[in-house]
């Protein structure tokens, strides 16, 4: 069973915050930002969807290792989600 959308909302931060400090200690990147929200899940239900960039590298998204590593942290902070998590290149500014 997932989590409710309060508990979302209540969580969201959160794991942003700490999926951030993760990386930034693991990867020994300092530029990581993580855009969260909540969405639909493989299976419907509602739970966290997470964009991953790396601005140390603008124009690509993060490398496989970087997002398979925040899914696995990603499970371990929350063991009840399924969350969509992506890595995502930087949007040009114009």
């Amino acid at each position: 069973m997932g989590l409710s959308y309060e508990e979302l909302m209540d969580k969201q931060q959160w794991l942003a915050d700490e999926l951030t400090k993760s990386i930034k200690a693991e990867f020994n990147k300092q530029n990581i930002v993580i855009a969260n929200g909540i969405g639909r899940n493989r299976d419907g239900a509602l739970d966290f969807s997470l964009s991953i960039s790396d601005l140390d590298n603008p124009d690509q998204s993060p490398d496989v290792e970087l997002i398979d590593f925040a899914k696995a942290k990603m499970k371990e902070l929350v063991p009840d989600s399924d969350a969509n998590v992506v890595g995502v290149p930087t949007p040009k500014q114009f």
